[in-house]
């Protein structure tokens, strides 16, 4: 097959793949490393068919077709021959002697396609979409140092991941990653489909914005503007600083008295999330009442109106995601069941060892429906702890549910939020929320490196400059508004500016946490002009698109953002000061710089 741009070879002997992109020249090749086998191809006059075997016995029918004016292979598999299977992998990757993989986990990291260690502890190691892992069902490899690629997009992600091996030929060891299906209910059950996009410039931007024409496409993209037009209150977040408070050692009044004090040091703005707020923690969904030993209802409707008092907005955080076995509210006939039938868990309550179960995807908004009233009347902003993660299947034949159900059981709850009126915050990293909530907590935090004292020196990612790039903010900076994790934010040990640093330039808010009264009487000031800086950097780009972000120095340690407004941010990562180009200005080390458009 071929077109102006591509010439597409097939592999009589296994299902690979060869690539010719006329424009630059150059020959994409596929590994021989996948699950399944080829019986023939079939050419037809558009397209080329193929009937593919796994060693299970799983047949299907595979279809590729190249569009007639662009640079794009959609490809797709028809299950033929049924049988039970847990995953193949398919198609071969791509292979780069040079370059990076370009992964959406959580904001998004580049791994270097020939960095040894890397490849180590990669190798076999699969992200599933929607799961804490990857943000958006898309991956791609760039060869550098032209910054030409090609990226995958999984056009039916519910099932699907990204699996990463370690090539080795006579000369080069290289980190590679392809698609990894996973079977629904233990079949094949409907249509996988993937699309191939190659370019011939751009690096990881160009794919960014790809995928953010591609979601576009799909009416799934609503901007800050149209939220805010929906429900003018949301507005309020534009320029907020986002504070956490545990409650425990705090009490609502403690809150108030912390709130109060960051409004004297400048915090100007804030949504204020209460967390471990309930009288039982283990009465999920049951939420309501609140701690007695914190204050009661008295005491938090106390909280709430000293916080309007203010100008903070209060929020309240919950979630409809989990249950626990033996405490009042349990919801014992709605767990999501294995396939031996086994209550699926989802892991602990802070630091107890009181595990929670998982109740199915199909049942959350029935117990969201029953106890979201009280909430709604007593806050301006829900948090929905754990409601962006990972989507599983149930196996209860009362209440089945594939993964797409279970994400469209969170979306229902969304909603439910939104007709209330509140603002709408989501936990976790998934862009299936990204056109309904106001904000999403735990972006910026890659999920499994966030305990950063945890990881040995090679892993250490959540704050390596030279592997973060902003690929969620590049396709969602518009359309929603992201934190860092709530374990993650500005007075984590490790920190000394680094994550404000990265949200000034990627064009977030800023983000703290408090679970001692003795927190913001140490670091009230710092945190104080930290928040105002980010939070009047935020103020200006909030609902802007990301248009750019690149590296200015061979490091990557010092970086460059553009908004759409022109506002550029260039952001020093490094430990010497950087030279402006054209300019008698220096950016010193762990610091940044504004450049303002300049008038015509």
């Amino acid at each position: 097959m071929e077109n102006q741009h591509l010439v597409v070879h097939f592999y009589h002997q296994s299902p690979r793949i060869e690539v010719y992109d006329r424009r630059i020249d150059f020959h994409w090749l596929q590994s021989d490393n996948c699950d399944l086998r080829v019986n023939d191809y079939l050419a037809h006059e558009n397209h080329v068919s193929a009937r593919l075997r796994t060693g299970t016995g799983l047949e299907m029918i595979a279809t590729w077709e190249l569009a007639e004016d662009s640079p794009e292979l959609a490809v797709q598999l028809n299950p033929e021959q049924e049988t039970s299977f847990e995953q193949f992998l398919f198609p071969a990757p791509f292979l780069a002697a040079s370059g990076f993989l370009v992964i959406p986990h959580s904001q998004g990291v580049l791994y270097d396609v020939d960095d040894v260690p890397l490849q180590q502890f990669l190798d076999g190691q699969t992200l599933d979409a929607y799961t804490s892992d990857l943000s958006m069902p898309w991956f791609g490899v760039v060869s550098m140092p032209s910054g030409h690629g090609c990226m995958t997009i999984l056009d039916t992600p519910d099932d699907a991941g990204i699996h990463f091996s370690r090539i080795e030929t006579d000369e080069l060891s290289i980190l590679a990653a392809q698609p990894c299906w996973r079977a629904s209910k233990g079949r094949m059950g409907y249509p996988r489909r993937y699309l191939y996009w190659f370019h011939i410039e751009g690096g990881y931007v160009s794919q960014a914005k790809c995928y953010m024409a591609y979601v576009r496409e799909r009416g799934r993209i609503p901007t800050l503007a149209e939220k805010e037009e929906q429900r003018p209150d949301s507005s309020i977040l534009r320029g907020a600083c986002h504070i956490n408070i545990h409650i425990g050692d705090l009490t609502f009044s403690d809150t108030e008295s912390i709130c109060r004090l960051l409004k004297s040091e400048s915090v100007e703005n804030a949504v204020v999330h209460i967390r471990n707020w309930q009288e039982n923690p283990y009465s999920s969904p049951r939420h309501w009442p609140p701690s007695e030993i914190a204050g009661g209802e008295a005491g938090l409707s106390g909280l709430f109106e000293a916080l309007r008092e203010i100008d903070y907005v209060p929020s309240l955080v919950t979630g409809f995601r989990d249950t626990y076995s033996g405490f009042e509210g349990y919801a014992q006939d709605d767990l999501a069941l294995d396939q031996s039938g086994n209550p699926q868990y989802s892991g602990y309550w802070g630091i107890s060892k009181i595990p929670s179960q998982r109740i199915c995807g199909n049942r959350q908004p029935h117990w969201a429906e029953a106890h979201l009233e009280p909430l709604t009347g007593a806050a301006d902003c829900l948090l929905l702890e754990h409601s962006c993660l990972d989507a599983r299947e149930c196996f209860d034949t009362r209440h089945p549910a594939t993964r797409g159900e279970d994400i469209a059981g969170r979306q229902e709850i969304f909603q439910s939020v939104l007709n209330s009126g509140r603002i709408l915050g989501v936990e976790g990293a998934m862009d299936f929320a990204a056109p309904h909530a106001d904000f999403i907590a735990g972006q910026m935090s890659l999920s499994r490196f966030y305990f950063i004292e945890q990881a040995p020196a090679p892993n250490r990612f959540n704050l390596s400059a030279a592997l973060r790039v902003p690929l969620f903010n590049l396709v969602y900076h518009e359309c929603v508004h992201v934190t860092w994790h709530h374990q993650d934010t500005y007075i984590s040990a490790e920190d000394n500016g680094t994550r404000a640093l990265f949200d000034l330039l990627y064009g977030n808010p800023p983000a703290v946490t408090f679970t001692h009264p003795g927190t913001v009487e140490l670091m009230g000031s710092r945190l104080g002009q930290l928040c105002e800086t980010v939070s009047s950097v935020h103020s200006k780009v909030a609902g802007e698109e990301l248009l750019l972000h690149g590296w200015l120095t061979e490091d990557r340690l010092v970086q460059i953002s553009r908004f759409a407004s022109g506002l550029q941010i260039v952001a020093n990562f490094s430990r010497e000061p950087y030279a402006l180009p054209n300019n008698d200005e220096q950016v010193a080390a762990g610091s940044c710089r504004a450049i303002m458009p300049q008038e015509e």
